[in-house]
This record gives structure tokens, sequence and C-alpha cells, in this order.
């Protein structure tokens, strides 16, 4: 698989193999992960960006970031966080056949977290 950056995004050239595919034998990008960072790390490289803060500082600034962003958004807030996007939670779900037959723990499969980039540069 051919690697290869563009404005030091790093990404994958791979071609669409399946037999099913409308688009079989097309070649796509795909973004190249290089390795996940801990919250740990990613504190450390903030930390060493010329901050002022230090890493205690930080890290308890993140934590609280964390917790009250998972308080709003389990009680039913969209968060925008600057230039960066919004935070909000969808539900995956079963239909039920009357509005009566719809129980949490049967027709709810999941809640999901997602993000919309700002589509700011």
């Amino acid at each position: 698989m051919p690697q290869t950056t563009n404005s030091g995004l790093p990404y994958a050239l791979y071609q669409d193999n399946r037999r099913n595919s409308n688009h079989q034998g097309e070649w796509y990008a795909r973004a190249k992960h290089l390795k996940t960072l801990t919250f740990e790390q990613f504190i450390k490289h903030i930390a060493e960006h010329g901050s002022n803060f230090t890493r205690a500082d930080i890290a308890g600034v993140l934590y609280k970031m964390q917790d009250c962003l998972l308080e709003l958004l389990l009680q039913g807030y969209k968060v925008t966080i600057g230039d960066l996007g919004t935070f909000y939670l969808t539900i995956s779900t079963r239909p039920a056949a009357t509005i009566d037959d719809f129980s949490v723990s049967s027709n709810i499969e999941g809640v999901n977290l997602r993000f919309l980039p700002s589509g700011k540069d």
C-alpha cells in the first residue's frame, strides 16, 4: 500500500477489491494513524509546546473538560469546542410496532458519541 502525505496529513492509498462494489478497481485514500497517544502523552505534548502552564494545570483543566463534556452530553446538550467542532450523542435503535411496544431495554441498541468538525482551517 503506497504511503504519502499531503500538507502533513499521512495517508495510504488502497484499491477497492470488493466483488459486489460499483467502484471495484478504483483507488481511495485512508488516513494513516501512526500511533495512539494516551491522555498523559497528550498532556505532556501540550506542556512542551511553550505553555506557561504546568503539566498538572493542563491535566486538571482537561480532566474537568472531559467530566463536564460527558455530563452535558448526557443531559441532552450538544457541545461546541471553539474551532475544533461539535460533540453530540445519537442513539441506535430498533423499531417498535407501536409506541406502547417501545422499551428502552428492548429497542435501544446503543448510544454513540459523534463529532462534527467545524470546517474551519
